[in-house]
């Protein structure tokens, strides 16, 4: 009898599950096409591949997907994504107002030009995976405050919010993608700058860590060189400059021109970049493009100052990049004398010239001088080791070993 009772009441319970998610689906789909018919259009951002805006001034062709759009015309360049993003978007949730069907037009003896739709104000088109549209914009209302539209295709016009108009672009700038790059610094492999001063090469190992190539094979200071590389993948361009090509030299784009060139990075655009010199109005800027492509642009003071930083602001000023813990042997020699300390599981000990224990906290003392040392000063003659600095004959040496 209790297995029983148990067994009615499982069936109870699911049975009321069953009834409640049945409830709950019913007012889903009720609210959801509640919210569909509250909508002008049927659109779906995620779906849209290319997208094309005509106005009386303009004509902008993008197309792409998964947020990275690229302009086909009237040039081709990277489109800023923000702003085919609100495009969509507001399409997507373009309120629905009145409904004009042909038969009240035909009573009001009105034609799609008193509307404002033959020629249309302005065009928007999308296609994508199964999905098109073509939606004509006409004037405002008498009200003043919506916009009569209509779908290619569709016999109505309906009116909407007149902020669809705002969504659009008025000049060719604002529908460019003002990111000097596009990519992550973690897929970067080499980075060379050439200036006027010389050449600062930085390689990436295997390993990830950073060391600089040119002018001087060297360690690499760490926190400069992420700065580097985060200021320049974070990098905006300022203007896009109106130009011609015997303007090179004016603007300081030949072969004077900072170059900056990113090895086996994944970065878009992979062409060099060209700095050349500063704009005379607004010296805060700089005149830059891309190695083959036409379009110049402005990049910020900011970033020239640090792209020609002094070249051993990116050397790494550690004495030695290992931690007191790290170390295990150190040899000290001057001369035809030398000295050689290692720990063991004891302790340091003395085992070059002789055998004995060592005094811990003299050895400590050591090592602590030697992890916490900084170079002041770079010897960055011909012929000079990495890292190394000059020295009279007869000063001591050391090193150390992890």
């Amino acid at each position: 009898m209790r297995w029983t009772s148990t067994r009615v009441l499982l069936v109870a319970a699911a049975a009321l599950a069953a009834y409640i998610g049945f409830v709950e689906l019913r007012r889903d789909s009720a609210e959801d096409r509640r919210r569909r018919d509250r909508r002008a259009l049927r659109v779906d951002p995620e779906r849209v591949r290319a997208l094309r805006v005509e106005t009386d001034a303009l004509r902008v062709v993008v197309t792409g997907e998964g947020g990275r759009w690229t302009m086909i015309e009237p040039v081709r360049a990277p489109a800023d994504a923000g702003v085919v993003g609100r495009i969509l978007l507001g399409l997507e949730r373009l309120p629905k107002g009145e409904t004009i069907t042909p038969e009240d037009r035909r009573r009001a003896g009105a034609t799609l030009s008193d509307y404002g739709l033959d020629p249309p104000r302005a065009l928007i088109a999308v296609e994508g995976d199964g999905a098109a549209l073509a939606l004509r914009i006409g004037r405002a209302t008498p009200a003043g405050d919506s916009l009569y539209i209509q779908a290619e295709g569709a016999a109505e016009i309906l009116t909407t919010a007149t902020g669809l108009l705002s969504l659009l672009p008025t000049r060719l700038e604002q529908w460019r993608d003002r990111a000097l790059y596009r990519g992550e610094a973690v897929r970067i492999r080499r980075v060379e700058i050439r200036r006027p001063d010389g050449v600062l090469r930085l390689d990436r190992s295997e390993t990830g860590g950073w060391t600089v190539a040119a002018p001087h094979p060297a360690r690499a200071n760490l926190p400069a060189v992420a700065g580097l590389l985060g200021n320049l993948l974070a990098a905006r361009i300022g203007d896009f400059i109106a130009h011609s090509s015997a303007d090179a030299a004016v603007l300081g784009l030949d072969e004077t021109a900072i170059v900056v060139e990113f090895g086996a990075s994944g970065l878009d655009p992979s062409e060099p970049l060209l700095i050349g010199a500063p704009v005379a109005a607004t010296p805060d800027w700089y005149y830059a493009r891309f190695r083959n492509r036409e379009a110049v642009f402005t990049v910020s003071a900011q970033l020239v100052q640090q792209l020609t930083a002094p070249l051993d602001s990116f050397r790494d000023r550690r004495l030695t990049p290992l931690e007191a813990s790290d170390i295990h042997s150190i040899r000290i020699e001057m001369d035809d004398q030398f000295l050689t300390l290692a720990r063991g599981e004891d302790g340091w000990a003395l085992v070059e010239p002789l055998r004995a224990p060592a005094d811990a906290d003299s050895v400590d003392a050591l090592i602590r001088s030697w992890s916490g040392a900084f170079v002041e000063r770079f010897a960055n003659t011909a012929g000079a080791r990495s890292g190394s600095t000059s020295a009279h004959p007869s000063s001591p040496r050391a090193s150390v070993r992890n």
